[in-house]
């Protein structure tokens, strides 16, 4: 396993002697720096455009995994229902085309009335066998999850809702810290934001919020304007039109600050070295279906 995150930095260097030496020394572990301080210290980190794409098995990942989302992107076009890239998804789309090269999982986002309704109406209008939907609920919250039966292979759906006006900046600050304060709490324990869904009127064109029901304390802002989001556009990613944000600088400022730059740490959802090799054929096997 370390050789493999060894290989993933390595990738990244361009030039064939400071990649060798750069392995060596990682795999003698005469180092304990970060990835990101590495590259910036040896002035080897490409331009953002210019990263490579995986390879191997987490390549395979990311392609299947761009297939149950052109799925979900099929059936919500059948059902009438809005989504858009999100998150990691989102940050990669503009800042590599695709996958951020390190990344093995989707994240999209969708309002509530649709979330509630989205598992039972994907499992009803999906055809492919191979995939289903359902609430995963964990320590971090409620999501829904659209995965293939039997590889670990996901599409994360969070779930958004309006707020009960338009809001200025520092109201968003606000609002941002009580959501934040929401989803520190045990998920049971957890309330919504507005509870009184009456005093939402959406054709106000109101502030646009993550709901507590997952922990997104990773993100620096969790309050939108409406038309920051909407009306929905769609972006390149992996050579594939998709629905985002309507303005995906704003969005990915909010979410990620700085979000051109690298970040200090990458991560993995997926154990690569659990495949086995049948799990590795199924996988090509359903990339090619």
């Amino acid at each position: 396993m370390k050789k493999f995150f060894v290989n993933i930095i390595c990738m990244f260097v361009p030039f064939k002697k400071p990649r060798h030496k750069l392995r060596n020394m990682l795999l003698a572990d005469k180092i304990e720096l970060s990835l990101v301080r590495v590259m910036k210290t040896s002035c080897l980190l490409p331009a953002p455009s210019e990263a490579h794409k995986a390879v191997g098995v987490l390549r395979d990942i990311q392609l299947a995994n761009l297939k149950i989302l052109s799925t979900v992107d099929e059936v919500c076009a059948k059902l009438g229902v809005d989504y858009w890239l999100d998150s990691g998804t989102a940050l990669g789309a503009v800042r590599h085309g695709g996958f951020i090269p390190w990344d093995d999982d989707i994240d999209i986002g969708m309002l509530r009335d649709d979330f509630e309704e989205f598992v039972e109406k994907f499992n009803n209008v999906n055809t492919d066998t191979d995939l289903m939907a359902y609430y995963h609920v964990c320590k971090a919250g409620r999501i829904i999850k659209i995965i293939h039966k039997e590889l670990p292979l996901w599409v994360d759906i969070f779930m958004f809702d309006y707020y009960t006006k338009k809001t200025n900046d520092l109201e968003k600050v606000e609002l941002t810290k009580l959501i934040k304060n929401i989803s520190n709490k045990k998920y049971s324990k957890r309330e919504p934001v507005v509870c009184d869904r009456s005093l939402i009127d959406a054709s106000s064109k109101p502030t646009i919020i993550y709901t507590p029901e997952w922990d997104s304390n990773l993100f620096h802002m969790l309050a939108f304007d409406w038309e920051t989001i909407f009306p929905l556009s769609t972006i390149e990613f992996e050579g594939m039109k998709f629905r985002c944000p309507a303005d995906m600088d704003t969005y990915l400022t909010f979410l990620y600050r700085d979000y051109m730059s690298y970040p200090n740490y990458f991560h993995i959802h997926n154990d690569l070295g659990k495949l086995s090799v049948l799990d590795i054929v199924k996988l090509k096997k359903f990339i090619k279906k």
